[in-house]
């Protein structure tokens, strides 16, 4: 089985606001360092400093599927799945405060269930979105049965 990299659907725009957050970060840096800091936005940038590495390690979240079975993987952290210790792979909705995600978790027969990084696509998403995430899921699904021989009956049963 030929490895397949799952990526968020939202990838370029997180991007994108981590590239403006650094920006208006290392501006708001140099105007507290030349001591011309002088109001809220500055205060806001040097705070901006603050949040992008945990916003970096959302963003970047990949996951490679090959033959051994499922690596999840951020920039803070890495995990390693084997097939044969997956008992069940369901979409599910992840959420609080009505801000959320449809993702993918899975469940292992020693441990407690795990989220994916990705894929996984936000609660207002559009139709192609949502196509693209269920098609991406049934894909490590596919490949799940596939490597084990399971039918995937556990699924139904959730």
């Amino acid at each position: 089985m030929e490895p397949k990299v799952f990526r968020p659907m939202e990838l370029k725009s997180s991007m994108i606001m981590a590239g403006l957050f650094t920006v208006g970060g290392i501006i708001a840096a140099v105007r507290l360092v030349r001591g011309d800091f002088s109001n809220f936005l500055d205060a806001l940038g040097v705070g901006w400093l603050i949040i992008l590495p945990f916003m970096l390690n959302l963003g970047l979240g990949k996951v490679v599927v090959d033959d051994r079975g499922i690596l999840s993987w951020r920039p803070l952290w890495r995990k390693m799945y084997l097939w044969q210790d997956i008992s069940d792979i369901t979409v599910e909705e992840k959420s609080s405060r009505s801000n959320g995600a449809f993702r993918i978790r899975i469940y292992r027969h020693n441990g407690r269930p795990r989220w994916l990084a990705a894929p996984y696509v936000g609660l207002r998403a559009s139709e192609k979105w949502f196509a693209e995430f269920y098609r991406q899921a049934d894909d490590i699904k596919a490949r799940w049965r596939a490597a084990t021989g399971t039918t995937g009956e556990a699924e139904t049963q959730r």
